[in-house]
């Protein structure tokens, strides 16, 4: 009512109170990776238009932005954590009321690039324990390594232990760190695998007679090697047991009748130190025993020829061949004597000649 000195006189009128508009999309949308779009529609009701701005965000290389409608951004997460990125929309409905609401989007990092790999970078063919570390990777959840062998393994702490193999060859290995949202940069080290060393002199030389001196010169196609050897005790060879660095030679006496295989076993060093054993085996043959009595037979000048039969000691022995002179090859079958006053055999083992026989007619 409007109150004055004429009177009074009633007005009345509606007032009409518009809503706010508001956002029924999410204000906390989905956690998005460094380098991926964040792309973003908001909702309200009908006829309600949108603009938004974005100041800059310590953490996130993007400048300050703004726009109207969705939101469609790549951010990129440049911190060593996840980084909060808000965003504040004004809404504008039809009636002319505005307001303004904010969204938050959280950012994540992708892993740190890898740092120095740390572990032996010379290693021995067969090698086993070899344990190589990296320092840990911001944001990684776990660890990608790929072996010189380009087998990948994944590891959780930042450390990995490898055994190599016999036959390994000489690579790469690398490391990088890995989470949800992706891989970062790796680390790589170089490794060198050295192959075992071998001996190139003959491992089977030839064979000895007992008595003889056994010399042997180690060779190996790697370059610096070193040498070493042991001989255990061998039942039926005199000799004690024995060791030494480089060449053999040894006097080696079998006491048997029978052949007796001595076994060298050598240790072959590289300069890095790797290691292989190889073992070098020489038979040492008895030497034929000369009967005592020759069972001399005595026969004029021009008499017919004298056999010997196989009852003679030095005809019967075994094992041995025979032959009329030591390099003739001519084998003694059924040995002869005629018209000379002595003949001479000789025994030999595998090419050997070992020992000698006289014969007297």
């Amino acid at each position: 009512p409007l109150t004055g000195g004429c009177g009074t006189v009633n007005a009345t009128g509606t007032i009409t109170v518009n809503t706010l508009p508001i956002l029924t999309s999410s204000l906390t949308p989905p956690t998005r990776c460094s380098g991926s779009n964040f792309i973003y529609t908001p909702i309200s009701s009908a006829g309600t238009t949108f603009t938004w701005t974005r100041d800059v965000t310590p953490g996130i290389l993007n400048a300050a932005g703004s726009g109207a409608g969705n939101i469609n951004e790549v951010l990129i997460n440049i911190s060593n954590a996840t980084v909060s990125v808000t965003y504040n929309i004004v809404l504008s409905a039809s009636s002319g009321c505005t307001n303004t609401v904010s969204i938050v989007v959280d950012v994540e990092p992708i892993p740190a690039a890898a740092t120095t790999i740390t572990g032996e970078q010379t290693v021995c063919d067969g090698a086993n324990g070899n344990q190589y570390n990296v320092a840990p990777i911001l944001n990684a959840t776990s660890y990608i390594w790929t072996l010189p062998n380009g087998t990948n393994v994944s590891t959780t702490p930042n450390t990995i232990t490898i055994n190599y193999l016999a036959g390994e060859t000489s690579g790469t290995l690398s490391v990088f760190g890995r989470n949800s949202c992706g891989d970062g940069d790796p680390s790589n080290l170089t490794i060198d695998v050295i192959a075992p060393p071998t001996l190139t002199s003959t491992l089977s030389p030839a064979d000895l007679c007992s008595g003889d001196t056994f010399e042997y010169t180690p060779a190996s196609i790697t370059f610096g090697a070193q040498f070493s050897w042991t001989r255990a005790f061998v039942p039926g060879i005199s000799n004690s047991a024995a060791s030494g660095t480089d060449g053999i030679a040894e006097t080696l006496v079998n006491t048997t009748s029978s052949s007796i295989d001595v076994i060298y076993t050598y240790t072959i060093t590289t300069p890095e130190g790797c290691e292989n054993t190889q073992n070098v085996t020489v038979t040492v043959n008895p030497s034929p025993t000369a009967p005592t009595s020759l069972g001399d037979i005595t026969e004029c000048e021009e008499s017919p020829i004298q056999t010997l039969n196989a009852n003679d000691a030095f005809a019967s022995t075994t094992g041995v061949t025979w032959y009329t002179a030591a390099t003739d090859g001519v084998i003694v079958a059924s040995p002869t004597l005629n018209s000379i006053s002595s003949v001479t055999y000789y025994a030999e083992y595998n090419n050997g000649t070992c020992d000698s026989l006289t014969r007297t007619a």
